[in-house]
């Protein structure tokens, strides 16, 4: 293939030329390019390697870090003067140049995945209290994710899993969670911040888990 032609693609045009990731699994930076996938393209944009793989996926490579996403999931957001993320019309940006859209996104995941590796590192752990809810996450733990991370300081692959459940969450889930794991919150002071009883905690924080769980 023309390596002139490929440059000029569109964001449109590499989307029509892949298969859909939607409804896939997000796969982790090590499983995609140990599984023997072809490599539909590879480009630089700056200082950052692009690398499309024939099944949708592609990873973005720079400065010691990388990350993974599906090429038809890419989004371009901006920052309103509130401090808003606003969403972009797909149909705004479909006709930029491929590497832009793909520079935008794997940035932004990287610049994510630091702070998410931070925060899960210093402060979310999941400690059993004795609650049978807790048990939900034992194997694999979220600690023990976390100390696979320290190991293997540049694979980001389990904290974009970790990432990509949370964000599958209710508002709600989401909620009982970082009140419980990320704020050390026991059930009884979430019950009164929320304004609901102990069962309705226990039943909110065991849908949430059973959901994370899918996802390990």
């Amino acid at each position: 293939m023309n390596k002139t032609k490929i440059k000029e693609l569109t964001f449109k045009e590499l989307c029509e030329m892949l298969p859909s990731t939607d409804g896939e699994k997000l796969p982790g930076y090590r499983m995609l390019t140990n599984s023997g996938r072809e490599i539909f393209l590879r480009s630089r944009y700056e200082d950052a390697v692009i690398t499309v793989y024939d099944n949708g996926f592609f990873t973005y490579e720079v400065d010691g870090m990388h990350t993974v996403q599906g090429v038809d999931r890419c989004s371009l957001t901006y920052e309103s003067v509130d401090g808003i993320q606003v969403a972009i019309a797909r149909s705004e940006y479909e006709d930029l140049p491929y590497s832009m859209v793909l520079e935008s996104e794997g940035s932004d995941r990287i610049a994510h995945n630091r702070e998410e590796q931070e925060a899960y590192h210093t402060s979310f752990h999941l400690d059993s209290d004795g609650n049978d809810w807790a048990e939900e996450l034992r194997s694999p733990s979220i600690e023990d994710i976390i100390e696979k991370r320290e190991l293997e300081k540049t694979e980001l692959g389990h904290i974009e899993t970790l990432y990509v459940a949370m964000k599958s969450l209710t508002d709600k889930q989401r909620e009982v969670i970082e009140l419980r794991f990320y704020q050390k919150k026991s059930v009884e002071e979430i019950a009164v911040i929320l304004k609901l009883s102990r069962q309705s905690v226990y039943e909110r924080l065991n849908a949430a888990i059973k959901k994370l769980k899918k996802f390990f």
